[in-house]
Formats: C-alpha cells, sequence, structure tokens
C-alpha cells in the first residue's frame, strides 16, 4: 500500500513538472531580447519598437502555428499601423523565414533569435501581448482567436489599436 502510494506521489510530481514546463507561460524579458532582422540587423526588441507590442512565437515546422498565420494577417489588415506593433518570432532559419513571409505577406515584422528554448519558450504557439513598457499583460498558449470580438476588446487596451 505504501509504495502504491510512493509511486502515486511520484506520478503526481512527474505530471506536475510536465505541466509547469510545457503549459505555463515562460516569463520572457522581451527588452532584453536579442533579436536579428531580415535585413541583418541585430538587436533587441526594445531597440526596434517602444511597445504596446503582439509577440508571437512560431515555427514553420509547427501546423498549428502555420494555420494560424493566416488569421494574423487578416488582424493586421484589420487594424491600420498596427503591422509595427506585431512581431513574429522563430528561430527557424532565414531560407524558412522567407518561405512564411511570401505566404502572408511582406509587412510583418519577422524576426529570429538564436533558440526559442533558450529563452523558455517549449510550447507553441504562443503569442505575448506587452504593454508600453514591453512587460507582458496577457499571454496565450496554443493558437490565438484573432477575429474573436470579445478577444479583441481583452488585448486592446494594452496593444492600444
Amino acid at each position: 500500500m505504501k509504495r502504491n502510494i510512493l509511486y502515486l506521489f511520484i506520478l503526481l510530481a512527474v505530471f506536475a513538472g510536465w505541466w509547469y514546463y510545457y503549459k505555463v507561460p515562460a516569463d520572457v524579458k522581451f527588452s532584453l531580447m536579442k533579436t536579428e532582422f531580415p535585413e541583418g540587423s541585430y538587436g533587441t526588441l526594445s531597440d526596434f519598437t517602444d511597445g504596446p507590442a503582439v509577440i508571437h512565437f512560431y515555427a514553420a515546422w509547427c501546423g498549428p502555428c502555420m494555420r494560424e498565420l493566416p488569421a494574423i494577417r487578416s488582424f493586421i489588415d484589420r487594424f491600420p499601423g498596427i503591422e509595427a506593433k506585431v512581431f513574429l518570432v522563430t528561430d527557424d532559419p532565414w531560407d524558412k523565414i522567407e518561405n512564411v513571409r511570401k505566404q502572408i505577406g511582406e509587412k510583418i515584422n519577422i524576426v529570429r533569435i538564436n533558440s526559442l528554448k533558450e529563452i523558455g519558450i517549449h510550447s507553441i504557439p504562443i503569442t505575448y501581448f506587452l504593454d508600453k513598457e514591453l512587460e507582458s499583460k496577457k499571454e496565450q498558449m496554443g493558437a490565438c482567436p484573432w477575429e474573436d470580438e470579445n478577444f479583441l476588446k481583452e488585448i486592446q487596451p494594452i496593444i492600444q489599436f
């Protein structure tokens, strides 16, 4: 009986660790996140935007990520001027990034980082909505409901579109 309880406790601990590792959004320091832009410039996110911003982590190999990109494109098209506030972030090589850019359009900011895992991103897609200080005010694990009016009302005060 005691052995069964011990096994159950170990199983619960493993599950809790997995849950925390994959299902809790990472505490990313966006103002310090080193990025590479397509034209070859490097810097931190704060070098390229003064906030607020939408940061969407994706990868070309991720099916749900790729299915979400048209909705992000529609979101940007719906709110003129917001494209400067939306950044897609990946650790894909530039040739894959260019293929994604061809699919969704040139006006979307796609930046590259060395490794998603290096900054604590272990599950994608994930989107962060940052205030003017580039501090996360909302995180959405999995696909965002970009066309849902209630969702848009929730994020509007954060990113001010």
